[in-house]
């Protein structure tokens, strides 16, 4: 009964908090770190396939289809050879607020590179993020989809949502502190933490690929 009366609170926070929304700044989550790296076209694939949830050899499908209309006349490779598409995996890392956890999120990004420039020239494809929380033996996610905006400089993935996660350390974790709603004890021990609704955001640069 305490765990169901808890999660209509959590609920009723969330729609008078407007889920669907992320024009009020106040509700971000501090980014407290950024780390990019480049992935193989094959590690792009699969990231596609699971998101997706279609096979390797029809994601491959999808992006050469993808490239052969991008990089075709018309598009923005008007020379073909000049134009090739890479792969990165961008990773943001956001703060909890009473929590000595994080959480974090990945996002495998498809772009143009123009080999004459030496640089990102468009970005073409932002999957949606991977999701995890650091220390965390398991955590959900209550909240809506993914708002992925891809403005071809820039890119801006956003999910308005709270956390339940379990930990083993809750040291210095307590109730209406900071960005956390409640504290409780599972059968085994750990601590189970829901967070009150906050809006996670990653805004991805082109000069960052």
């Amino acid at each position: 009964m305490k765990k169901i009366l808890t999660l209509l609170l959590i609920l009723t926070l969330v729609l008078s908090m407007g889920i669907g929304s992320y024009a009020d700044t106040s509700m971000e989550a501090e980014t407290i770190g950024t780390y990019s790296k480049e992935i193989t076209e094959k590690e792009y694939l699969e990231g596609m396939a699971r998101e997706l949830n279609i096979t390797y050899d029809q994601a491959a499908l999808r992006n050469e289809m993808e490239n052969m209309k991008y990089f075709s006349m018309g598009g923005i490779g008007t020379r073909g050879l000049d134009e090739v598409a890479k792969y990165k995996q961008v990773t943001r890392f956001l703060k909890i607020n009473g929590s000595n956890s994080y959480l974090t999120m990945a996002s495998e990004i498809k772009y143009a590179y123009s080999i004459p420039e030496g640089r990102a020239i468009e970005i073409i494809r932002v999957g949606a993020p991977l999701m995890s929380i650091t220390g965390a033996t398991s955590f959900h996610i209550n909240g809506g989809g993914f708002n992925i905006e891809n403005f071809g400089t820039s890119a801006r993935i956003s999910q308005t949502a709270t956390l339940t996660f379990t930990i083993t350390d809750s040291v210095g974790v307590s109730a209406g502190i900071g960005d956390i709603f409640s504290v409780d004890t599972s059968t085994s021990g750990e601590t189970i933490v829901t967070t009150v609704p906050r809006t996670f955001v990653m805004s991805i640069k082109l000069s960052e690929l």
